[in-house]
């Protein structure tokens, strides 16, 4: 019995904290779409790119991409290779 209510209240503490990861994904979400749209819109503009992946590319990345000369050294830097 007392290992299935802690089994049950460990699931609820996940969920209750989980739902927050979410909002605050969520918010910093709209944060970068809030004061970069237009970078954002540009990287939607590729294809299978939606306003969570804008975001979380513009995260990453910055709104200043002068420091890396090309794609590779933007993909190798970030860590995408």
């Amino acid at each position: 019995m007392i290992n299935g209510q802690l089994l049950e209240v460990s699931f609820e503490v996940y969920h209750f904290y989980l739902g927050k990861i979410m909002q605050v994904e969520e918010n910093i979400g709209l944060y970068i779409l809030g004061y970069f749209p237009e970078e954002c819109a540009l990287l939607m503009e590729i294809p299978g790119v939606k306003q969570q992946s804008a975001a979380v590319i513009s995260r990453e990345v910055g709104p200043n991409i002068e420091p890396y000369m090309t794609v590779g050294h933007l993909a190798f830097w970030k860590g995408f290779l």
